[in-house]
Formats: structure tokens, C-alpha cells, sequence
């Protein structure tokens, strides 16, 4: 049945990236090997609607995106307050990627997945695993964290992937930074952000998945960045109002 779904889809790259995009998120959501970051400080502002990510543009420099519908059951077993999942393609359909961002506000223990495990656990054997900086247009860097695993011998069974955390506006490639920075604050933190970004490699050599993996990156990072900036922004101010009204 796999093979049979492999030959009928072989001229279709992006229907066989959905289906890896698919199992990506399956892995997110579903899977207990993770690490949970402790967070001590106490949650503040208002509650983020589960939609707030969904302002994220449709249309990323010359990427143009569509929303990928998620079961209602995935969403609840990831934990998120907020999440947004889309396809995005380039290049006439021929270059696309799935990115799946998923934040929390208001939860003092954040729940951290890690792809380095979550995927083999799902049967994904690793074949790359390392930590990259990607050259932003402002100057900075961000740090990911690169992987490229594979799910068998089929074409097209083989996926690129790179995630980065966001905390409170700052990227992280792992968890090795993350954590020990926020023991060290007592776990004061306004939010906890993870981004992940895939493509299937089919028809693609190991380079040319990460260069469309990190082209993307590097395309979505300011406008990802601008949205968080505008949820603290827009949280902190329904603070101001709600304490101006107990006065």
C-alpha cells in the first residue's frame, strides 16, 4: 500500500511533503519523549486565542502558503496555547516546505519537544544532526538545529527538517542553551516558542533540502519575530487596562 502511494505520487513532490509534514506533527503531538523545561515565574497577562499564530503572513517573499488542517486530537496532545501549521511553496509548486509553530503563555511547565528524539522514536532512523547559523538580513544569526532522517528505502521516505526554539524573542538552536539561561532567571519568562521547518527530499540531493529549508528560515524569521512582538505587546497592554479598571 506504501509503494503503491509512493508510485502514484511521484510526480507530485509537494503531496509526498505533505505526507512527511504529516508525520512530523504526529510525532510533535503524540510521542512522551521529551524534556520539560521548568519555568518558576508566575504566567502573566491574558490568555492567547489558539488561533493568534494564524496572522502569520500567507505570503512570505516569493513563498506563498496554505493552511494544512490539523486533527483536533493531535492539537490537544501537543499543549499549546497557540499553534499555526502551513505548507509553503515556491518555484511553481516545485520547492516546498511545511512549518509548524507552536508557543505557551500561560503554562509554568512548558513542555519541550525535541526532534532528535521525538523522530526516531517514531521510526525515523538520524542521519544528520547538527548545528547551523543561519545569516540574517538585519545582521544576526539564527541558530537551528539540522537534522535529516530517513524512514526506510522507498524514494522520497527521507525528510530535512530545522527547528529552533524562541523564548521571549531570542532564538535557540537547542535545549543545552535554553535551559540553564532560564534556571539561572528563576523562570521569569513571558513565552516559550518552537519552530519547525521540513521538506521531503524527494528528487532533492541532501544540499538542495537545505538550502530550501533555510532559505524559508531566513524568509519567515523577521515576520515570525514580528508576530511575538505584537502577542507581548498586545498582552501587556490588556494588563494595563484590566489593572486601570480595579483602580
Amino acid at each position: 500500500m506504501g509503494h503503491e502511494m509512493m508510485i502514484e505520487n511521484r510526480n507530485h513532490p509537494a503531496t509526498i511533503a505533505a505526507i512527511t509534514a504529516s508525520s512530523v506533527i504526529l510525532v510533535f503531538g503524540l510521542f512522551s519523549h521529551i524534556v520539560i523545561v521548568r519555568l518558576d515565574g508566575p504566567a502573566t497577562g491574558r490568555p492567547v486565542a489558539p488561533d493568534a499564530l494564524r496572522v502569520l503572513p500567507l505570503e512570505i517573499g516569493d513563498w506563498k502558503g496554505e493552511d494544512v488542517v490539523m486533527d483536533e486530537a493531535i492539537v490537544r496532545a501537543a499543549g499549546t496555547d497557540a499553534h499555526v501549521s502551513r505548507r509553503y511553496s515556491r518555484k511553481g509548486g516545485t520547492e516546498s516546505v511545511e512549518i509548524f509553530v507552536a508557543c505557551n503563555f500561560s503554562a509554568c511547565t512548558r513542555v519541550i519537544h525535541r526532534p532528535e528524539v521525538c523522530y526516531p522514536s517514531s521510526g525515523w532512523t538520524t542521519l544528520e544532526n547538527r548545528q547551523v547559523e543561519l545569516p540574517l538580513g538585519d545582521g544576526t544569526k539564527l541558530p537551528c538545529s539540522l537534522f535529516r532522517f530517513s524512514r526506510g528505502s522507498l524514494e522520497g521516505t527521507d525528510a530535512t527538517v530545522l527547528h529552533y526554539y524562541i523564548a521571549d524573542g531570542q532564538p535557540y538552536g537547542n535545549l543545552s542553551v535554553i535551559g540553564p539561561r532560564y534556571w539561572r532567571l528563576a523562570g521569569r519568562v513571558a513565552y516559550v516558542a518552537r519552530v519547525l521547518i521540513n521538506t521531503s527530499n524527494w528528487g532533492l540531493s541532501p544540499d538542495s533540502a537545505e538550502t530550501i529549508v533555510s532559505d524559508f528560515a531566513v524568509d519567515s524569521a523577521p515576520p515570525l519575530a514580528q508576530l511575538f512582538e505584537a502577542l507581548v505587546a498586545e498582552r501587556q497592554s490588556g494588563d494595563l487596562r484590566d489593572t486601570s479598571k480595579g483602580k
